[in-house]
């Protein structure tokens, strides 16, 4: 069996979703009787030059006779696969749910992520709050869709940290919109410690944690063991997000032995279980603040996150991912 695997371009500043399918398209490769070859898009952009350019590439490159996935985000090259076979993954709508686009992007989102769902033989939601969002939006879809989580834990492994309650370290990975830094940043006023922030912050980031005398560290360009290196360096994780497809930086955290806060809405709570610290509204630093607090104080309650931590997270193994993905492929090629 022939996979082709489409992959946005390399030089796009958010390629945070490359770095996690790669490894489970790697592991789909090692299976027995399955040839696969794998292909970055060579633009970046939404401009119609940018487009094209993907498109042209992606016909060049299809396989007429095999499977042809796209793995994420470039929904529009489906486009280019018309008549052959075709799977989509669909990490999130946000780009249309999101009620800060203005009509006239909405209009031309629909056609180049939207639109282009309908038209993939089948689509794999990598949580159910994806596909939840999805069938809301195109009911067509329903029978075609599979869930299939696109984070693992392979590489991450448990790692001992002592936690000093006088001298530790936050971490926050995401500096979006949605990821809510600003919160963090606000809920560790009156705390003593270290906010290590993953991904370059923006300058009003900086001068709110300036001003705020925060203590902080960003870092951001790093490669996948380096970030790891810094979920081992932490004492605890925050993710106040407001929205995700998945948030594999749950799972992640989890698998080193991390306890983790974050949102009390899906796909959160589904991905983190009953392993987590929830707040209700991302938003409120004082929430956070309060869930913070808790956790420097209570111990066990700590060890306890841990420890359910680790149990939850070894769910999430490349093997059974990619397993997943060959069973559609293979329904496909019968």
């Amino acid at each position: 069996m022939e996979i082709v695997f489409f992959f946005k371009s390399k030089y796009d500043p958010g390629i945070s979703i490359n770095h996690v399918m790669k490894p489970i398209v790697e592991t789909i490769g090692k299976s027995e009787n399955i040839y696969i070859k794998q292909y970055y898009l060579p633009a970046i952009g939404l401009n119609i030059k940018s487009i094209i350019s993907n498109l042209l590439f992606v016909h060049k490159n299809r396989s007429k006779k095999g499977i042809n996935h796209i793995v994420g985000e470039v929904h529009y090259a489906v486009y280019a696969l018309l008549g052959c076979k075709s799977v989509l993954t669909v990490h999130d709508i946000g780009f249309w749910t999101s009620d800060k686009f203005k009509t006239i992007k909405r209009f031309g989102l629909y056609f180049t992520h939207l639109y282009p769902i309908k038209l993939a033989k089948r689509v794999v939601a990598i949580s159910n709050f994806t596909k939840t969002e999805l069938c809301k939006e195109l009911p067509s879809i329903r029978d075609k869709i599979s869930v299939i989580p696109s984070g693992s834990i392979d590489g991450f492994e448990y790692y001992h940290k002592t936690f000093d309650k006088s001298n530790f370290i936050v971490l926050q990975n995401g500096v979006r919109p949605h990821k809510n830094l600003e919160t963090t940043i606000q809920a560790l006023q009156g705390i003593s410690c270290k906010l290590l922030v993953v991904r370059k912050m923006d300058e009003s980031q900086i001068q709110l944690a300036n001003r705020l005398n925060i203590k902080f560290e960003n870092v951001y360009d790093l490669s996948p063991e380096e970030v790891k290196e810094t979920y081992r360096r932490s004492d605890i994780v925050c993710f106040p997000s407001s929205y995700e497809g998945f948030g594999v930086i749950t799972i992640e955290a989890q698998a080193i032995g991390r306890p983790v806060i974050t949102t009390n809405k899906e796909p959160m709570k589904s991905v983190a279980g009953d392993a987590a610290l929830y707040i209700n509204n991302p938003k409120d630093p004082a929430q956070l603040h309060d869930a913070i607090i808790k956790l420097i104080n209570d111990d066990k309650l700590r060890e306890n996150l841990i420890k359910k931590g680790l149990e939850n997270s070894r769910q999430y193994r490349l093997g059974s991912i990619a397993s997943k993905y060959i069973d559609i492929f293979s329904s496909i090629e019968k």
